[in-house]
């Protein structure tokens, strides 16, 4: 392993952290049980996933090496005002959202390799979206390529909470509005 000046280690941290920060649109609105994450210190598989805005379950599978699968762990169904209490989904209080949580496990293993939990604004989505989340295995992003949605990501807020190495929150835009809003935490 190459030694590196003290100095040189420091920029390149700092390099680090600006080129993560860079893509994250509202770090200050980061939930106080989310701490400070220097990027230097993340492994490339965590600094991988935080910032993939395409399908995470496929970039999962590309690091461990093994189909991964969103398995629903909770669903409800509520309004926008009982559940966007940060407004990222910017839609009427009284709309419609599906409240979806999901443990991405290793179809062969069983490893659970990260957490999420969704918010969507059904309404603004395929009237075919929720058949496709149902049985789609890859999850929301499956459910999106099956329902053929052209979408954005754009990367919100990140950091380390005490149950994970590193999670973040990004919404999906579908036709320029904001859809769903979505936290990650990756476990391992």
């Amino acid at each position: 392993m190459p030694v590196r000046a003290c100095g040189t280690a420091v920029l390149t941290d700092f390099a680090a952290d600006v080129l993560v920060r860079r893509h994250f649109h509202a770090p200050a609105a980061r939930p106080s049980g989310w701490h400070d994450i220097s990027a230097a210190t993340l492994s490339s598989y965590h600094r991988s996933v935080l910032l993939t805005d395409g399908t995470v379950t496929r970039t999962l599978e590309a690091h461990v090496l093994e189909p991964v699968e969103a398995r629903c762990t909770a669903q409800r169904e509520t309004t926008a005002a009982a559940a966007d209490h940060d407004g990222w989904l910017d839609v009427p209080p009284a709309e419609k959202v599906l409240v979806r949580k999901v443990d991405l496990v290793g179809a062969r293993t069983g490893t659970r390799y990260a957490r999420a939990e969704s918010l969507i604004a059904l309404g603004r989505l395929p009237a075919t979206f929720s058949a496709a989340l149902q049985t789609e295995a890859a999850g929301i992003g499956g459910a999106l390529q099956t329902t053929s949605s052209e979408s954005y990501r754009q990367l919100l807020f990140y950091g380390r909470t005490d149950d994970a190495v590193c999670a973040r929150c990004y919404r999906i835009y579908i036709n320029r509005r904001p859809a769903l809003v979505i936290r990650e935490w990756f476990l391992r």
